[in-house]
């Protein structure tokens, strides 16, 4: 068994770094990751928020680094699971009817 620390993008190398040492293919690599409800906090590597490093960095570079063993295989799959967790996330959301009405511009601070 693989376990790895999303939090840590050096954790997140090391890891695949070992799935290629003992793997050359990966037929499928499903991506299901996630953070929710954490207080902000910088992850002690990169200074990045602890959930965006988790949620979508980590996820999107751990990919990348097994890319080539999904390329060897027939018939590769890359699965990426989401959740619905950002209905519950209150932020002001404005719509630029200068641009498009289906264009809408996010302002979270």
């Amino acid at each position: 068994m693989f376990q790895t620390k999303l939090s840590s993008p050096f954790q997140v190398r090391q890891f695949a770094s070992d799935f290629l040492s003992r793997f050359q293919t990966l037929d499928v690599l499903v991506l299901n990751a996630g953070v929710f409800g954490l207080e902000f906090r910088l992850t002690d590597e990169d200074q990045l928020d602890e959930t965006f490093q988790v949620n979508y960095l980590s996820q999107v570079y751990l990919a990348s680094l097994l890319k080539g063993a999904m390329s060897k295989t027939l018939k590769p799959r890359l699965v990426s699971v989401s959740a619905e967790s950002h209905r519950c996330s209150i932020f002001p959301l404005k719509l630029d009817r200068k641009r498009s009405q289906r264009q809408l511009t996010f302002q979270i601070f």
